[in-house]
């Protein structure tokens, strides 16, 4: 089930509720931006629930510095162990203009923050990490010191979202999170989930 992006964001703890009594599995919250905040929503869907799984679809990788998207996962792993599947995606590029986080790479930019928001969220300083050899994380452009470390990581792999049939051959899965391409995905509005 998806808590639609349209959605008044006070609905979705009665729907978090509804569907944990039902016996559903998920609830997946969209981030979209300018209209509602993924991991504000999660939080309140996991305080009322007791067993649902809440999916975050997707978090953009230039919204917010990683080192604040992995407090975040982590927090929320925190407050519900087991029932968070975080999502971190490219963005929507004509929303990340309009945001003013464009940049030169997406795809580029996307690999470098999961794989930094993978390695805190599991309890490692940047400077721990051993890049795969095809790119190397760029500090300056995420503002990032090597010394990060996380006081409470914990947190599963993000999950990545990937659109377009360029993108779709590079999906595979990978050390830093799972990739889900969608090459049938060619505009915003079919592509926000």
């Amino acid at each position: 089930m998806c808590f639609d992006r349209t959605f008044p964001a006070g609905l979705v703890t009665e729907m978090a509720r509804r569907l944990d009594a039902g016996g559903a599995d998920q609830l997946w919250v969209i981030e979209d931006c300018f209209y509602t905040a993924g991991v504000s929503l999660a939080a309140a869907a996991l305080t009322v629930t007791e067993r649902l799984q809440v999916g975050l679809g997707i978090l953009p990788a230039v919204a917010r510095n990683a080192a604040v998207t992995a407090m975040e996962i982590a927090t929320l792993c925190s407050l519900a162990p087991g029932r968070v599947l975080p999502g971190i995606g490219h963005g929507v590029q004509p929303w990340m203009a309009a945001m003013g986080a464009l940049t030169p790479s997406p795809l580029t930019t996307l690999e470098e923050v999961i794989v930094a928001v993978t390695r805190l969220d599991h309890g490692a300083q940047l400077l721990d990490i051993p890049f795969r050899g095809r790119r190397a994380l760029n500090r300056r452009r995420r503002n990032l010191d090597r010394r990060s470390r996380l006081q409470h990581p914990r947190a599963p792999l993000p999950r990545r979202r990937l659109r377009g049939e360029r993108i779709a051959s590079l999906a595979a899965p990978t050390p830093e999170g799972r990739e889900e391409a969608n090459p049938d995905c060619h505009d915003s509005e079919d592509c926000h989930q």
